[in-house]
């Protein structure tokens, strides 16, 4: 396969999988460097040549801070603001709003 240098892949969790905002270059600076879902698979992504991004997620619909549980993450490098984070417990258009204002970003 040949890379585009041009393009990404963006890592998106979902059901109630707390994440932080990650780019090639910038990660969560204690724990998990992309949360206990994304790590290996952006790791993966990453030594494969690909440019990853991770889409932040968090409950309540605030900012990707810190995920306390197993595995997590916290003191992530960027922190988005909350209307580029979704809520991975609350309503799916909401999500998919909050997602496409990221994606944009």
């Amino acid at each position: 396969m040949t890379l585009d240098a041009t393009r990404a892949v963006v890592i998106v969790s979902g059901g109630a999988a707390l994440s932080p905002f990650t780019t090639p270059d910038a990660i969560a600076n204690q724990g998990m460097a992309a949360g206990s879902t994304d790590t290996y698979l952006r790791q993966g992504l990453l030594d494969a040549g690909f440019t990853v991004f991770t889409s932040p997620a968090s409950m309540g619909g605030g900012p990707a801070l810190e995920d306390t549980g197993f595995s997590g993450f916290s003191d992530p490098a960027i922190t988005l603001p909350a209307e580029l984070t979704v809520n991975c417990v609350g309503p799916i258009d909401d999500a998919g709003q909050r997602l496409a204002n990221f994606l944009e970003y």
